[in-house]
């Protein structure tokens, strides 16, 4: 972890660089998800203000993590262990070792590849400057790790694919509960696992005219066969699509009775409550097979644009 301050109270212990420089010739890490300018270890990096909780940590490549040792450090578990669930890249923690915890039990056994780190070592200020040893043990916690079978029992990685409008509503026609194909999209996803397709998600123009200025797109249609984790693959991979496309916001709608997991996980938010309804007017009827109840807008506004 890298944060501002550093003393024998803190919750923050800076990596050092020479033992980071070993895992780097292994791992080749692109993303440091809790860290700030001055102690970032990569390229691609989230500070407190940008806030790795809520960030997809799918940049291409492997994540290196050494997170707030307080009492927020479940949550980088959990965090980390979702996210490797989407990638098909290593997402590496150094946590201590504290194996009699709820987050190592529900997030980390069984589920990575773990080291334990001989000795205790001998983290840094926020200059490099080493300080006395570590009152605690510590351990790398390895997700996506070739040395490790996950939940005891192969699990195949997603892997984010193009796909046709045809094909994708197709696949929509026969699994959606309650929604028709649409006529066009602005893109689409699918995601498979073994060669097997198992979700897509479709992006189009924003239905609501008041949101069609140019810079927002709205996921239309969202699918999958029931397989775990899919729902928020292709989300997080939508959203960062649409940001290299420029777009400076991406939503979409939910039922009003579900709970927006999926959309969580990835660092969606909820923006709006709907009244629901359909498009249909008497200058312009329009059939509908989709539900008219209240619905749930959520966004995720997309950095740098």
């Amino acid at each position: 972890m890298n944060k501002v301050f550093f003393s024998s109270k803190s919750n923050c212990w800076c990596t050092p660089q020479d033992f980071f420089n070993e895992l780097n010739k292994e791992f080749s890490f692109v993303l440091d998800p809790a860290a700030t300018a001055a102690t970032a270890k990569c390229k691609h990096y989230f500070t407190p203000e940008t806030d790795g909780l809520t960030q997809s940590w799918d940049y291409g490549g492997a994540v290196f993590c050494n997170p707030p040792y307080g009492r927020e450090i479940g949550k980088w578990v959990e965090k980390a262990y979702r996210e490797a669930l989407t990638m098909e890249y290593p997402v590496v923690l150094l946590i201590p070792a504290r194996t009699d915890t709820a987050y190592f039990h529900d997030y980390i056994y069984w589920k990575a590849e773990i080291r334990f780190i001989r000795g205790r070592l001998h983290f840094t200020d926020e200059y490099g400057n080493p300080v006395d040893a570590a009152p605690f043990p510590s351990l790398l916690v390895i997700y996506n790790s070739k040395e490790v079978i996950p939940n005891r029992e192969v699990i195949a990685p997603m892997k984010a694919v193009p796909i046709e409008l045809k094909a994708a509503n197709k696949f929509v026609a026969n699994l959606h509960r309650h929604h028709d194909p649409v006529y066009r999209d602005k893109f689409r996803i699918g995601c498979e696992i073994d060669g097997k397709l198992v979700g897509v998600i479709q992006l189009a123009r924003p239905v609501s005219r008041e949101l069609d200025n140019g810079k927002i797109i709205e996921a239309v249609r969202l699918c999958t066969d029931g397989t775990p984790n899919v729902c928020s693959f292709l989300y997080s991979r939508a959203a960062r699509i649409a940001q290299e496309m420029g777009y400076s916001k991406i939503i979409t709608y939910i039922l009003e009775n579900e709970n927006g997991t999926s959309l969580k996980a990835c660092g969606w938010h909820k923006e709006a409550d709907t009244r629901g309804g359909n498009w249909s007017t008497p200058s312009r009827p329009r059939n509908t097979t989709a539900p008219t109840c209240g619905k749930q807008r959520w966004a995720k506004e997309l950095k740098g644009n």
